[in-house]
Parts: structure tokens; sequence; C-alpha cells
């Protein structure tokens, strides 16, 4: 009967230490489990505010509650109009639809909305989220990046 020696010498086991920290090492960098993407909406409150470019703007309060006003829908919206959003959240990335039903109620005064204001509940706080607002009525859109985080105020213009 023949035994079989497996010679382990300093190659063999810096090569098994090698494998080993790779092994950890992947372990420890795998990107974590992906949530599902939950979808909220949001009806806005018409305004007037005499803005007349289409554009957004965002505001987080104490509460991390995200106020979203936009701006520019005059000629979109009658007085029994709506204006809706669509929010998309999956991880960090937040995609908004804008959903704009005109209406038919011509307003007795002559003064039409021009904007709609929001108050958006479902950010994560204190995390970098990537945020793309499309607005499908107006063939228009925006991107940002930025921390929910209180205090945080930025406008941005939408493009064509």
């Amino acid at each position: 009967m023949t035994s079989l020696w497996i010679a382990i010498g300093e190659v063999e086991i810096c090569v098994l230490l090698l494998i080993l920290a790779a092994a950890v090492l992947a372990l420890a960098i795998r990107p974590g489990a992906r949530r599902p993407a939950e979808t909220y909406f949001y009806s806005g409150d018409l305004t007037v505010t005499g803005s007349a470019s289409p554009s957004i703007s965002l505001a987080v309060d104490d509460g991390y509650r995200a106020v979203l006003s936009r701006s520019g829908l005059e000629g979109m919206v009658n007085a029994d109009g709506a204006v809706s959003l669509a929010v998309t959240v999956a991880g960090t990335d937040v995609t908004i639809e804008e959903r704009v039903v005109a209406g038919h109620m011509m307003a007795p005064d002559g003064i039409y909305p021009d904007s709609a204001i929001f108050y958006l509940d479902c950010l994560p706080p204190n995390t970098r989220v990537h945020l793309r607002y499309n607005s499908s009525a107006s063939s228009r859109s925006a991107s940002l990046t930025f921390t929910v985080k209180p205090g945080f105020r930025y406008s941005l213009d939408l493009n064509q």
C-alpha cells in the first residue's frame, strides 16, 4: 500500500491564504440586496404664482418631508384640472412622473393655475438620492442628486 504525502510548503500556504483573502474580500464588497421598487401617488395643490417658466423647486423641511413646487403650468390646466405625481423609489433612485389632467371648466375670473405644490413623504431620510423628474405633458425633464436632510433647497429648470 502506498501512502500519499502532500507536501505543503511556504508557497502552497501563501496560495491558500491568497484564495482565502480573496473570498473574504468578495463577501465584504458584495452589494447589498436591493429592495423592490415602491410607487407612491401624490395629488398637487394648484396655485397661482405668476411664474411662467417651467421649473421645479425642492425643499426638505425639519420632518424630512420634501416640498416640491412645479411652476410653468400656464395653459396646461383649467380651473377644474389636476396635476399629480407618480413617485417610484428604488433604493436611492427616485423617478417622478408628472400627470396632468387639463379639465374643462373655465375660470370665472379668468385666472388659471400656473403651479402646483406637492408634499412628498416617501424619500429616505439622510440618504443621497438620484432624482429624475419627467413631465410627459410638456416633454420636459430634470435630474438632480442630493441628500435628503432638513434645510436643503434647490430650484432647476425643466429642459426639453
